[in-house]
């Protein structure tokens, strides 16, 4: 079974390679995994004793844990009743989306105005992913365009070197993923995802910061007029 991998949780939290991670922050990355994967969904209530069983560890750093993923937007805290998976109303989704709109077309203006020694890396990762996207969308493969949507995106989000800037990205793109990841299973919103990424990545590519602005701005926009018409 493949699973879904995101750029910025490409590591094992439990990998002993990591020492420097306390117990209760190797439970924490652990839990989001299990939120982003699906293996726990949207509203589901976070069980500490289930959680405490299935990683092997005590109900300490697991309580630890789901308090510290509060401020990541992922799950949020019901008085009297425990900790829940959350789920987004259109509302939110809408705000969401509006953030990330400016974050990106942020990232590609930062993209655009690159010195050329950091920008050839750049367009030639984004090469490498688009490619991998062109393949997955005419192979019907969600899950494989997904994922390098998600790390295209981050590419452009790294060269910010903004490390507020890039936790408040994952924090908006995480949340979006709770009801997002289904969308592009539908062969015309993934053609007309890549058909946008393509038009981000030739504005990137030729340094033209207005056209890569907009296309950015438009892309967010457009995906979520795609998944609330979904």
């Amino acid at each position: 079974m493949t699973l879904l991998k995101f750029p910025w949780l490409t590591e094992d939290p439990f990998d002993p390679g990591a020492p420097e991670k306390s117990l209760a922050q190797r439970v924490r990355e652990e839990v989001m995994r299990m939120i982003l994967f699906g293996e726990i969904h949207q509203g589901e209530r976070l069980s500490e004793p289930e959680i405490s069983k299935r990683l092997g560890v005590s109900r300490v750093p697991v309580r630890e844990a789901l308090r510290s993923l509060e401020p990541t937007g992922l799950v949020t805290t019901k008085v009297n009743s425990g900790v829940f998976v959350r789920k987004l109303t259109p509302e939110e989704m809408r705000e969401l989306y509006e953030m990330r709109a400016l974050l990106d077309a942020h990232a590609a203006r930062i993209a655009c105005t690159l010195p050329a020694a950091d920008r050839k890396p750049l367009v030639a990762k984004l090469t490498d992913h688009m490619q991998a996207m062109d393949a997955a969308e005419k192979a019907g493969n969600t899950l494989l365009y997904y994922q390098e949507n998600l790390a295209f995106h981050w590419e452009t989000i790294k060269v910010c070197r903004n490390r507020k800037f890039m936790e408040t990205y994952q924090s908006i793109t995480q949340q979006l993923h709770l009801c997002r990841a289904t969308n592009l299973s539908d062969g015309k919103s993934r053609s007309a995802s890549f058909q946008e990424h393509q038009a981000l990545f030739d504005a990137i590519d030729q340094q033209d910061t207005v056209a890569a602005e907009q296309a950015a701005y438009n892309h967010a926009n457009r995906a979520l007029k795609r998944l609330v018409e979904a």
